[in-house]
């Protein structure tokens, strides 16, 4: 999750779309890495994933406030 925070950060963001996956993949209770990916999802104007990534950040965390503001 690490990883890919920081490539997301220097603004590497397929480098940091397939650490986060790899993340999400391997603790899927990791709310933050859906969390980032959604964000991500958001900057390349994929809504329908973002929205799925987002609730999945919910649907393990349900006052989760960074992405219940993702949704709004």
């Amino acid at each position: 999750y690490q990883l890919g925070r920081l490539y997301w950060e220097m603004g590497e963001e397929r480098l940091a779309i397939k650490e986060l996956t790899t993340a999400a993949d391997l603790n899927p209770a990791l709310t933050e890495a859906h969390v980032v990916l959604a964000t991500l999802a958001l900057q390349q104007q994929d809504f329908s994933t973002a929205e799925k990534l987002f609730n999945k950040a919910l649907s393990l965390q349900p006052e989760h406030w960074p992405s219940l503001m993702g949704l709004a």
